[in-house]
């Protein structure tokens, strides 16, 4: 009886082993040289098909906002700040909002025109070279500063020597 046993046991084994065998053999050898090329290339049809405008805009790179034409970043910007740059009773230089112009209705910032933009804020003598007003350039919702520049007088010398009236004829067509 035992040796019955141990009989059907090797059997049984043996069996198990040679069903794994080709279990494995079937899986990563056979398969893959068969169906898988067929398999990956009707995925990646799909996949492609159904995604291509998606992925096309997640891998297409944005153009940096300081590389943008005026005409670009004005249509780009949510708003267009003015700030002048004003002397404090202390000596202090302080750039302090002026007007906006222009602005998206549909975004938020958390800027007031009289509010103190403390980006710049790093006056601490007065200076006869400092420049007087600055534009600043806040794209989104909340809206975040992406571009900003000094100037005096009333051309923008950053921004191609646009006369500050120009612009702000350019700002309310945008708007």
């Amino acid at each position: 009886m035992l040796k019955k046993f141990t009989e059907g046991l090797a059997f049984g084994g043996g069996f198990g082993i040679s069903f794994i065998a080709l279990w494995y053999l079937t899986a990563y050898v056979l398969y893959p040289l068969f169906l898988g090329p067929q398999m990956n290339e009707t995925v990646s049809d799909k996949f492609s098909e159904l995604n291509q405008g998606i992925i096309e805009e997640t891998i297409k790179p944005e153009k940096p906002f300081h590389e943008l034409t005026l005409d670009e970043k004005i249509k780009t910007a949510s708003f267009i700040v003015l700030a002048e740059y004003q002397k404090q009773s202390n000596g202090k230089q302080l750039p302090v909002i002026k007007e906006f112009l222009k602005e998206d209705p549909n975004s938020v910032i958390y800027y007031k025109i009289g509010d103190e933009y403390k980006t710049y804020s790093d006056y601490s003598e007065p200076t006869n070279n400092l420049n007087k007003k600055l534009i600043i350039f806040f794209v989104g919702s909340p809206a975040s500063m992406r571009y900003s520049t000094t100037y005096s007088g009333d051309r923008i010398h950053s921004l191609g020597d646009i006369p500050e009236k120009l612009l702000r004829e350019q700002c309310k067509k945008s708007a």
